[in-house]
């Protein structure tokens, strides 16, 4: 009698699936802000703004609001300009951050998934 070993594909839910985690877009919008942020240095605030309002977005879609608004904090970091300081120290917020964060963090809101019911749906 001999033993045949054969390889078992692992079950579709627990196939590593980085984009649809909430690290894995985490991931992606912080190397994509850095790169935005580089990229649109010498364009306009309002370009620049609107680019990593898009990565804000496209990161943000279907995932947990708690997800969404951790996607949109963490590219207005890039948007206020925390890395372009010394030692990474922020300054004071201006009227202007607090609508940018605002506009972010509504964005991310409105693409994010709505919570799972428990239950059946009501009639």
């Amino acid at each position: 009698m001999s033993l045949t070993l054969r390889p078992v594909a692992a079950p579709a839910r627990h196939r590593l699936r980085p984009w649809s985690s909430a690290a894995g877009r985490l991931f992606v919008a912080y190397w994509g802000s850095l790169a935005l942020v580089d990229l649109t240095r010498a364009l306009p605030g309002a370009v620049a703004f609107a680019a990593l309002l898009l990565l804000t977005v496209v990161c943000s879609r279907h995932q947990p609001w708690t997800a969404a608004l951790a996607v949109a904090a963490e590219t207005w970091l890039f948007e206020v300009g925390f890395v372009t300081h010394s030692y990474g120290a922020l300054t004071p917020l201006h009227p202007r951050d607090v609508v940018a964060l605002v506009v972010l963090g509504v964005a991310a809101a409105a693409v994010a998934r709505s919570p799972r019911r428990s239950g059946p749906a009501a009639p």
